[in-house]
């Protein structure tokens, strides 16, 4: 396997996430991804953003309260 930069990488995820993007907005969909906080976060191809707190959840799957 290749040795692969942290830079190439990021770059890739970036290009990733706009080729996802382009495809949500052409098919009227969204795209899921975690913040940089773990929130989860839906965009919409209508630019709607929806931002769901997950901290509470995993702090429960620690304890063991969520399955």
């Amino acid at each position: 396997m290749r040795n692969i930069d942290r830079e190439t990488i990021q770059e890739l995820l970036k290009q990733m996430g706009e080729v996802a993007r382009k495809e949500a907005q052409k098919n009227g969909t969204y795209i899921v991804y975690m913040d940089e906080l773990g929130n989860t976060v839906r965009e919409y191809a209508d630019g709607k953003i929806e931002i769901e707190d997950c901290k509470h959840i995993n702090k429960q799957k620690k304890k063991g309260n969520v399955k």
